[in-house]
């Protein structure tokens, strides 16, 4: 069973009640459920992914200082909110698997992002 929504600007969304927009393949219901049902591939894929990728790189550059979300605001240009997020999906292993680490700052929090460790095997 579907419902018509409208995101923020009003464009008209069918999404399922699980979830999942409706019409869509496997790759972008699986994105729709990381970046919320108003998410297109279409529309939001090459910003979203570039705004990761300079979040990752300005982070990784930095490192190992740490820098509070209003520092890095500060040095993107990007929302605070949407570099959190950014930090959130830069774990999960389908957007490499980095190690977000956290510290509390005064009454901020704090972070630094390193690229994950590398499992060595018996053949390395």
């Amino acid at each position: 069973m579907s419902e018509v929504i409208y995101n923020q600007n009003f464009l008209r969304i069918a999404v399922n009640l699980e979830g999942i927009s409706k019409g869509k393949t496997s790759r972008e219901a699986k994105m729709s459920n990381t970046f919320g049902p108003a998410y297109c591939e279409e529309l939001d894929g090459e910003r979203i992914a570039t705004q990761m990728e300079k979040i990752r790189d300005y982070m990784l550059h930095r490192y190992p200082k740490w820098l509070t979300l209003w520092e890095i605001e500060e040095a993107t240009g990007y929302a605070q909110a949407s570099i959190s997020a950014q930090l959130r999906h830069l774990r999960k292993n389908r957007f490499g698997g980095y190690v977000v680490e956290k510290q509390r700052r005064n009454n901020a929090w704090e972070y630094r992002v390193r690229k994950p460790e590398t499992k060595r095997t018996l053949f390395d």
